[in-house]
């Protein structure tokens, strides 16, 4: 299947502005799908140095994502835990200790008067393998 990306600037209010993407599917088969998607969106602060193995941290009351100007880009996935050694070693690019973040997908219909349901999936894996994304 073969997907479409476009870029999706969104105002979260006091968060800023953010750039995510809207993915449609190109399939000739199948009616044509979108979502927007938003990759790598922080919910605490990164748990380095000295905040390493704590809890952890909420993003400051005046933190921001974006600006107008320069919005904050989201348009890839989280990264994936530095672990031992596995079968099927991870791209060393993709490797980062802040796993406090969010991969959202919304879909693009109108939403229904009470809201979406909401589906969050936790990576199981023991922290050995595989990733969020």
């Amino acid at each position: 299947m073969s997907y479409r990306r476009e870029p999706y600037p969104f105002n979260a209010g006091r968060l800023g502005r953010i750039e995510g993407l809207t993915v449609t599917s190109t399939s000739q088969t199948q009616p044509a799908a979108s979502v927007h998607y938003f990759g790598s969106l922080p919910y605490a602060l990164p748990p380095m140095g000295e905040y390493r193995f704590r809890a952890p941290r909420p993003l400051p009351r005046h933190y921001k994502y974006g600006t107008a100007t320069n919005a904050g880009r989201f348009t890839g996935g989280t990264g994936i835990c530095p672990q031992p050694p596995n079968r099927n070693p991870p791209d060393p690019s993709l490797l980062d200790e802040d796993r406090l973040q969010l991969n959202i997908w919304i879909l693009t219909e109108i939403a229904p008067a009470a809201g979406w349901p909401v589906f969050f999936y936790l990576h199981g894996g023991y922290l050995q393998w595989g990733s969020a994304n």
